[in-house]
């Protein structure tokens, strides 16, 4: 049976009467009405903040809500990352606030019953060369779901895309005993991970003749011997750089990598897999997962600023994915996919939060310095792309400023003519506009990525309806929900799908 952590305000209204998809249905047109109903609050760009003074537009953020400004950092980070509010605050602000909590998604692994679906295990260190923290934890969680899935569906092919440095790939061979072919469209990342596998592969052979030769000091320990064996039965790992096609099997690509010197049974079953699937590419890794023969898949996703909207000419758009999403018309636009790319819940434990709204407050003014001092024309005023200021740039706003019309290609001499000093000084005592504005703007990101992510199960209950429909004897079983520590791993929301058979045994 299909499952998502919808908030339990909606989970309590599925009955006899009235099925989940009718639930879902209702909740994903609340979450568009009310990112629709917010949408001053959110769209409008940081660039323009002061040129256009978006604070003291009613239009945008209310009389009421505009004593925020005044509130100290350790206010504004309780009221985006925890959801507080003080009890003299309006209730119009109180209840956006709470609306943007209650309306998303259940974000919280905790209060989903895990142990059914992982099983935490030591890792060799050897698999785990070159992780960061994060990575170690995102890879040890995700490979043991992946492996459960599997091995609850009798499945021992993976096809991971998107592998990259073939992390997650490595894991699941060496870990897992698994067989699983990583592919990458990029080079780079493709030959460093067959660097790496290449040393892991060296360096777990060494460890096993090692433990053959303690094994051989006590050949009358059968026990020990027995468990030598079970270590060493690891699975493959291949890599390959190539795009996958809906005509692609697990069994023909591992053919045409190795020549034929490895043939698989074409019916043996495979999971289509990937971590943090940029943009496109995972709506892409769902409808490979439909069309093709793959019998389970398990995503997340990632970089929604990336995905499409429009339909393009291989009707791939990303967003959104189900027919009755685009019954209703929806669209989100460039603002609300980069919004729900933010993660407020982290912001109060980073250190360095400050710099970041620094760094909006910096933009904010430059862009007045260059309205005023015409130093680009209207048309490329509205298309300034400055990229990452580092930081040694961003111990005064004049090194800020100087470095980033640099790069827009403005004269020295121009430059030298600016006073950068009496700009910072005009609107100093505004900076609290701007931390105050981001955060009412970005508080509803969790809101658009539930979006986002509903529409995503909701395409696949639809297809398995279609496929019900067309084969009789096959279904789609859906699952989402928080796999991961939202402040460890922000994109911490797993989409899982298994073709099942209808036909009883």
């Amino acid at each position: 049976m299909s499952t998502i952590s919808i908030p339990k305000s909606y989970k309590s209204r599925v009955n006899k009467d009235y099925s989940l998809i009718s639930v879902v249905h209702d909740y994903i047109k609340d979450l568009y009405s009310f990112i629709n109903k917010y949408k001053n609050v959110w769209n409008w760009h940081v660039v323009d903040f002061f040129l256009n003074d978006c604070w003291y537009d009613n239009s945008i953020f209310p009389n009421e809500w505009q004593f925020l400004k005044d509130c100290s950092l350790e206010e504004i980070l309780k009221m985006t990352s925890l959801h507080e509010v003080k009890d003299e605050w309006p209730e119009s602000i109180k209840n956006y606030i709470k609306l943007t909590k209650e309306i998303s998604l259940i974000r919280n692994p905790k209060l989903i019953n895990l142990e059914s679906h992982i099983t935490q295990e030591e890792i060799n260190k050897n698999i785990l060369i070159g992780m960061n923290p994060k990575k170690v934890y995102e890879v040890k969680i995700l490979a043991s779901l992946i492996h459960n899935v599997a091995k609850s569906n009798n499945i021992n092919n993976i096809l991971d895309i998107g592998a990259g440095q073939a992390y997650l790939s490595s894991v699941l061979a060496y870990q897992h005993n698994l067989r699983v072919l990583g592919v990458d469209c990029n080079d780079i990342q493709i030959c460093g991970a067959s660097t790496r596998n290449e040393y892991i592969k060296r360096a777990l052979a060494f460890d096993n003749s090692k433990k053959n030769k303690e094994t051989e000091c006590n050949e009358n320990n059968k026990e020990e011997e027995a468990n030598i064996e079970s270590e060493k039965k690891i699975g493959k790992l291949y890599m390959c750089n190539r795009l996958v096609t809906e005509n692609d099997t697990f069994a023909s690509l591992i053919e045409e990598i190795t020549k034929h010197e490895e043939i698989i049974d074409p019916n043996e079953s495979w999971l289509t897999c990937g971590l943090h699937a940029c943009g496109d590419l995972t709506p892409s890794m769902i409808k490979l997962f439909l069309k093709g023969t793959s019998s389970a898949f398990v995503g997340i996703g990632c970089c929604y600023n990336l995905l499409t909207e429009e339909d393009r000419e291989d009707n791939e758009k990303g967003f959104p994915l189900s027919e009755f999403s685009n019954s209703c018309g929806f669209q989100l636009g460039p603002a609300a996919k980069m919004i729900a790319c933010q993660v407020t819940p982290k912001w109060i434990t980073q250190p360095n939060i400050s710099e970041t709204f620094k760094k909006h407050f910096y933009r904010a003014i430059l862009q007045v310095i260059i309205y005023e001092n015409k130093l680009l024309s209207e048309n490329e005023l509205s298309h300034i792309v400055i990229g990452r200021i580092r930081k040694q740039h961003m111990k005064s706003f004049k090194s800020y400023a100087t470095e980033a019309l640099k790069r827009l290609s403005v004269s020295e001499e121009k430059i030298r003519t600016i006073d950068f000093e009496a700009y910072l000084e005009r609107y100093k005592k505004r900076e609290g506009e701007i931390i105050a504005a981001w955060a009412l703007r970005t508080l509803i990101s969790n809101a658009i990525e539930s979006l986002i992510l509903t529409d995503r199960w909701l395409f696949f209950e639809e297809q398995s309806d279609i496929l019900q429909e067309s084969t009789k004897d096959l279904s789609i079983e859906t699952h989402l929900f928080p796999l991961f520590d939202q402040i460890t791993s922000p994109r911490n929301m797993v989409l899982i799908a298994i073709k099942k058979s209808n036909v009883k045994k």
